[in-house]
């Protein structure tokens, strides 16, 4: 019998040694009609002795079970389930292998190197920019624009366009004159002095003061002017900063 046919043998007859004969199992199988596994069993003796009544126990087992087609294919299945299609290890790679483990791990290897980072000193001479800051280039002459005091064409685009790279010039020179101005506690006196005798309309001086002194050629008047106003319109002090540069050229 299979391997099947013994599982189920054993659990149906645990103290069970040797093969019961086909009469005792006839006897149980009568005495438990709703059996399967009785039934199974009295069909595999049958098989076994190849007795003629195997074909009529055999469809009346079938009876018993919900899937007949695999009770018939673990019924007939070989005793022993073929080979699987890994060779069984040869003796000599067995005693390779027992030799490998018993040598251990190899550790005589040499370490591989590993190349480290090669840092070179910063050389100050090539540290230096390979390029002009964008706002020290005037944006018409990297375009190729060229103008001059000298050609006076007249046309309109020209004189607004020489305005207009004179006003970035003027601005681009705003830092370097508004860095010198520092206000101390006596500037501050000074300023509210200033303040208080603008509020009562004392004294009182503005931009357009300052353009009549410019034009009438008293320089130095227009700059204090546009120095004090610088000093009461903080916010302002950009624009009468350019105004003084422009007037001290």
């Amino acid at each position: 019998m299979n391997h099947f046919i013994n599982t189920i043998a054993w659990a149906t007859f645990p103290h069970q040694q040797q093969p019961m004969p086909v009469a005792a199992l006839e006897q149980l199988a009568r005495q438990y009609p709703y059996a399967p596994a009785l039934q199974l069993l009295l069909a595999a003796r049958l098989k076994e002795t190849q007795d003629p009544g195997f074909a009529g126990q055999w469809q009346k087992t079938l009876l018993y079970f919900k899937d007949p087609l695999l009770l018939q294919y673990q019924f007939f299945a070989e005793q022993q389930r073929p080979a699987s299609g890994i060779p069984p290890a040869s003796a000599h790679d067995t005693e390779v292998q027992q030799a490998d483990a018993e040598a251990g791990p190899d550790t005589s290897e040499a370490p591989i190197p590993i190349p480290g980072l090669k840092l070179e000193p910063l050389d100050t001479a090539k540290a230096n920019l390979l390029f002009t800051p964008y706002y020290t280039v005037d944006y018409f002459a990297s375009q190729g624009i060229q103008l001059s005091d000298d050609n006076n064409t007249g046309d309109r685009f020209g004189s607004q366009l020489k305005s207009f790279t004179s006003w970035l010039k003027e601005m681009r020179r705003l830092p370097e004159a508004t860095s010198g101005i520092r206000f101390s506690i006596k500037n501050e006196a000074v300023i509210e002095k200033m303040a208080e005798k603008s509020l009562n309309g004392q004294n009182e001086e503005t931009a357009a003061m300052a353009e009549v002194w410019a034009k009438q050629g008293n320089k130095a008047k227009a700059i204090e002017i546009y120095q004090k106003l610088s000093l009461l319109n903080p916010s302002k002090r950009a624009y009468f900063a350019a105004k003084i540069e422009h007037l001290k050229k």
